[in-house]
Protein backbone atom coordinates (compact mmCIF):
# COMPACT_ATOMS: atom_id res chain seq x y z
CA UNK A 1 0.00 0.00 0.00
CA UNK A 2 3.01 1.91 0.09
CA UNK A 3 2.71 2.94 -3.42
CA UNK A 4 1.31 6.63 -4.69
CA UNK A 5 5.16 7.95 -5.01
CA UNK A 6 6.31 4.76 -6.46
CA UNK A 7 3.43 4.36 -8.81
CA UNK A 8 5.48 2.69 -11.88
CA UNK A 9 2.99 0.85 -13.48
CA UNK A 10 -0.71 1.06 -14.88
CA UNK A 11 -2.34 0.43 -11.22
CA UNK A 12 -1.34 4.20 -10.34
CA UNK A 13 -4.39 4.75 -12.04
CA UNK A 14 -5.80 3.28 -8.72
CA UNK A 15 -3.20 4.90 -6.11
CA UNK A 16 -2.59 8.49 -7.73
CA UNK A 17 -3.85 8.97 -11.29
CA UNK A 18 -1.23 12.03 -12.00
CA UNK A 19 1.68 9.07 -12.39
CA UNK A 20 0.14 8.19 -15.81
CA UNK A 21 2.09 10.74 -17.20
CA UNK A 22 5.34 9.93 -15.88
CA UNK A 23 5.18 6.20 -17.02
CA UNK A 24 6.21 7.30 -20.90
CA UNK A 25 4.97 3.67 -22.38
CA UNK A 26 1.98 1.54 -23.02
CA UNK A 27 1.24 -0.87 -20.03
CA UNK A 28 -1.77 -3.12 -19.04
CA UNK A 29 -2.23 -5.12 -15.62
CA UNK A 30 -4.47 -7.27 -14.91
CA UNK A 31 -4.76 -9.01 -11.72
CA UNK A 32 -7.02 -11.45 -9.87
CA UNK A 33 -7.71 -12.63 -6.24
CA UNK A 34 -10.01 -14.65 -4.39
CA UNK A 35 -9.97 -13.05 -1.47
CA UNK A 36 -10.01 -14.69 2.27
CA UNK A 37 -10.43 -17.84 0.90
CA UNK A 38 -14.03 -17.11 0.47
CA UNK A 39 -15.20 -16.98 -2.90
CA UNK A 40 -15.29 -13.24 -3.07
CA UNK A 41 -13.71 -12.97 -6.50
CA UNK A 42 -11.87 -9.75 -7.13
CA UNK A 43 -10.92 -8.67 -11.04
CA UNK A 44 -8.75 -5.89 -12.09
CA UNK A 45 -7.59 -4.65 -15.35
CA UNK A 46 -6.01 -1.25 -16.42
CA UNK A 47 -4.30 0.53 -19.31
CA UNK A 48 -2.38 3.58 -19.81
CA UNK A 49 -1.47 4.89 -23.47
CA UNK A 50 1.09 8.02 -23.61
CA UNK A 51 -0.52 10.63 -26.33
CA UNK A 52 2.53 12.71 -26.13
CA UNK A 53 5.73 13.17 -23.90
CA UNK A 54 3.57 15.09 -21.47
CA UNK A 55 0.43 13.48 -22.41
CA UNK A 56 -1.42 10.15 -20.71
CA UNK A 57 -4.64 8.39 -21.06
CA UNK A 58 -5.80 5.16 -19.47
CA UNK A 59 -8.59 3.25 -18.02
CA UNK A 60 -9.03 0.55 -15.26
CA UNK A 61 -11.52 -1.83 -14.45
CA UNK A 62 -11.92 -3.72 -10.96
CA UNK A 63 -15.28 -6.31 -10.43
CA UNK A 64 -15.52 -7.63 -7.14
CA UNK A 65 -18.26 -10.99 -7.09
CA UNK A 66 -19.73 -12.80 -4.28
CA UNK A 67 -21.69 -15.66 -5.48
CA UNK A 68 -22.99 -18.90 -3.39
CA UNK A 69 -26.15 -19.85 -5.01
CA UNK A 70 -24.08 -23.54 -5.47
CA UNK A 71 -24.00 -23.33 -1.77
CA UNK A 72 -27.70 -23.51 -1.45
CA UNK A 73 -27.99 -19.76 0.03
CA UNK A 74 -28.90 -18.49 -3.40
CA UNK A 75 -26.97 -14.76 -2.52
CA UNK A 76 -25.01 -13.14 -4.93
CA UNK A 77 -23.73 -9.59 -5.29
CA UNK A 78 -21.11 -7.72 -7.50
CA UNK A 79 -19.37 -3.91 -7.11
CA UNK A 80 -18.28 -2.89 -10.67
CA UNK A 81 -15.80 -0.10 -10.70
CA UNK A 82 -14.81 1.83 -14.30
CA UNK A 83 -12.13 5.01 -14.48
CA UNK A 84 -11.68 7.45 -17.39
CA UNK A 85 -7.97 9.22 -16.52
CA UNK A 86 -5.98 11.74 -17.63
CA UNK A 87 -2.42 12.52 -16.96
CA UNK A 88 -0.08 16.05 -17.92
CA UNK A 89 3.46 16.48 -17.20
CA UNK A 90 4.53 19.60 -16.90
CA UNK A 91 6.17 21.30 -20.01
CA UNK A 92 5.18 25.20 -19.25
CA UNK A 93 8.65 26.91 -19.20
CA UNK A 94 7.77 29.58 -16.97
CA UNK A 95 6.76 27.15 -14.31
CA UNK A 96 9.64 25.07 -14.49
CA UNK A 97 11.65 26.52 -11.78
CA UNK A 98 8.32 25.85 -9.38
CA UNK A 99 7.43 22.44 -10.50
CA UNK A 100 9.73 20.89 -12.59
CA UNK A 101 8.57 17.94 -13.90
CA UNK A 102 5.91 17.48 -11.79
CA UNK A 103 2.53 15.14 -13.10
CA UNK A 104 -0.83 15.93 -12.54
CA UNK A 105 -3.66 13.69 -12.79
CA UNK A 106 -7.59 13.14 -13.04
CA UNK A 107 -9.89 10.15 -12.98
CA UNK A 108 -13.38 10.18 -12.97
CA UNK A 109 -15.58 7.33 -12.49
CA UNK A 110 -18.45 5.35 -12.26
CA UNK A 111 -19.73 2.96 -10.16
CA UNK A 112 -22.57 0.37 -9.94
CA UNK A 113 -24.12 -2.14 -6.72
CA UNK A 114 -26.00 -4.56 -7.45
CA UNK A 115 -27.77 -7.53 -5.51
CA UNK A 116 -29.46 -10.80 -5.97
CA UNK A 117 -31.31 -13.41 -3.79
CA UNK A 118 -32.77 -15.86 -5.27
CA UNK A 119 -32.55 -14.50 -9.29
CA UNK A 120 -34.49 -11.64 -7.50
CA UNK A 121 -32.98 -7.85 -7.34
CA UNK A 122 -33.25 -6.47 -3.99
CA UNK A 123 -30.52 -4.06 -4.27
CA UNK A 124 -29.45 -2.02 -7.24
CA UNK A 125 -27.05 1.53 -7.01
CA UNK A 126 -24.90 3.58 -9.09
CA UNK A 127 -23.11 6.71 -9.03
CA UNK A 128 -20.16 8.82 -9.96
CA UNK A 129 -16.99 9.68 -8.02
CA UNK A 130 -13.73 11.66 -9.04
CA UNK A 131 -9.84 11.39 -7.78
CA UNK A 132 -7.15 13.85 -8.19
CA UNK A 133 -3.41 13.33 -8.25
CA UNK A 134 -0.04 14.98 -7.80
CA UNK A 135 3.72 13.09 -8.52
CA UNK A 136 6.64 15.39 -7.78
CA UNK A 137 9.94 14.60 -8.56
CA UNK A 138 12.72 15.81 -5.91
CA UNK A 139 16.18 15.65 -5.53
CA UNK A 140 18.43 12.51 -4.41
CA UNK A 141 16.07 10.30 -5.92
CA UNK A 142 13.17 10.89 -3.80
CA UNK A 143 9.51 11.43 -5.56
CA UNK A 144 6.81 12.69 -3.06
CA UNK A 145 3.30 11.47 -4.06
CA UNK A 146 -0.48 12.97 -3.23
CA UNK A 147 -3.71 11.78 -3.84
CA UNK A 148 -7.33 12.53 -3.08
CA UNK A 149 -9.60 9.96 -3.72
CA UNK A 150 -13.20 10.29 -3.41
CA UNK A 151 -13.19 14.29 -4.17
CA UNK A 152 -16.66 15.51 -1.45
CA UNK A 153 -17.39 12.12 -1.53
CA UNK A 154 -18.74 9.33 -3.72
CA UNK A 155 -22.54 8.87 -3.93
CA UNK A 156 -24.91 5.99 -5.57
CA UNK A 157 -28.29 6.62 -6.46
CA UNK A 158 -30.62 3.60 -5.45
CA UNK A 159 -33.36 2.35 -7.75
CA UNK A 160 -35.72 3.55 -5.38
CA UNK A 161 -34.11 7.26 -5.35
CA UNK A 162 -32.16 7.00 -2.25
CA UNK A 163 -29.28 8.44 -2.25
CA UNK A 164 -26.18 7.03 0.04
CA UNK A 165 -22.91 7.66 0.03
CA UNK A 166 -20.33 5.08 0.19
CA UNK A 167 -16.93 6.24 -0.26
CA UNK A 168 -16.07 9.39 2.32
CA UNK A 169 -13.20 11.78 0.56
CA UNK A 170 -9.73 11.02 1.92
CA UNK A 171 -5.95 11.54 1.19
CA UNK A 172 -2.68 9.66 0.46
CA UNK A 173 0.52 11.18 0.78
CA UNK A 174 3.90 9.54 0.13
CA UNK A 175 7.70 9.53 -0.16
CA UNK A 176 9.58 6.92 -2.39
CA UNK A 177 13.61 6.77 -2.99
CA UNK A 178 15.67 4.93 -4.68
CA UNK A 179 19.57 4.64 -2.98
CA UNK A 180 20.99 2.61 -5.43
CA UNK A 181 20.10 0.54 -8.60
CA UNK A 182 17.09 -1.75 -8.06
CA UNK A 183 16.02 -0.61 -4.85
CA UNK A 184 12.71 1.13 -4.21
CA UNK A 185 11.98 2.33 -0.40
CA UNK A 186 8.66 3.48 -0.17
CA UNK A 187 6.11 5.21 2.85
CA UNK A 188 2.33 6.22 2.57
CA UNK A 189 0.49 8.21 5.17
CA UNK A 190 -3.55 7.39 5.04
CA UNK A 191 -5.53 5.99 7.95
CA UNK A 192 -2.85 3.62 7.98
CA UNK A 193 1.06 4.39 8.33
CA UNK A 194 2.35 2.21 4.85
CA UNK A 195 6.24 1.11 4.82
CA UNK A 196 7.65 -0.91 1.93
CA UNK A 197 10.92 -1.82 0.03
CA UNK A 198 11.15 -4.18 -3.62
CA UNK A 199 14.56 -5.18 -4.42
CA UNK A 200 15.57 -6.34 -8.09
CA UNK A 201 17.87 -8.89 -8.75
CA UNK A 202 19.59 -8.43 -11.75
CA UNK A 203 16.48 -6.76 -13.15
CA UNK A 204 15.31 -10.24 -13.06
CA UNK A 205 13.36 -10.90 -10.10
CA UNK A 206 11.93 -8.96 -7.31
CA UNK A 207 11.91 -8.76 -3.43
CA UNK A 208 9.39 -7.20 -1.87
CA UNK A 209 8.22 -6.87 1.59
CA UNK A 210 5.69 -4.53 3.26
CA UNK A 211 3.71 -3.41 6.87
CA UNK A 212 1.04 -1.34 7.82
CA UNK A 213 -0.55 -0.10 11.16
CA UNK A 214 -3.92 1.69 11.54
CA UNK A 215 -3.52 4.96 13.25
CA UNK A 216 -6.55 5.24 14.34
CA UNK A 217 -7.58 1.91 16.61
CA UNK A 218 -8.51 1.05 19.74
CA UNK A 219 -6.59 -2.62 19.27
CA UNK A 220 -3.24 -2.90 20.37
CA UNK A 221 -0.48 -1.90 17.61
CA UNK A 222 0.56 -5.89 16.87
CA UNK A 223 -3.16 -6.12 16.59
CA UNK A 224 -3.58 -3.54 14.05
CA UNK A 225 -0.34 -4.17 12.02
CA UNK A 226 -0.29 -6.02 9.01
CA UNK A 227 3.01 -7.68 6.85
CA UNK A 228 2.79 -8.25 3.42
CA UNK A 229 5.46 -10.23 1.25
CA UNK A 230 5.68 -10.78 -2.36
CA UNK A 231 7.58 -12.01 -5.41
CA UNK A 232 7.98 -10.45 -9.43
CA UNK A 233 9.41 -12.04 -12.08
CA UNK A 234 10.43 -10.33 -15.30
CA UNK A 235 11.13 -11.58 -18.60
CA UNK A 236 11.17 -8.79 -21.70
CA UNK A 237 7.79 -6.79 -21.58
CA UNK A 238 5.93 -9.34 -19.43
CA UNK A 239 6.09 -9.06 -15.60
CA UNK A 240 4.06 -11.35 -13.32
CA UNK A 241 3.65 -10.66 -9.47
CA UNK A 242 2.48 -13.14 -6.39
Amino acid sequence: GAFSAVASDATAIRWNPAAIAALQRQQIDAAYADRFGLGLDESYLAYVLPITERHAFGFDWFHRGFDDVDAGLGLQSSQNMLSLVYGYRNGIARLQPILGNASFGLAAKWLAQDAKLDGRSVMSASGVGLDLGLLYPLPHNLRFGFAIQDVGGTSVEHDSGLNETIFDSRWRAGLAWKPLEGLTLATDLDDHLRLGGEYWVQGLLALRAGVRTELDTPDSRGDATTTSFGLGVRYRFAQIDY
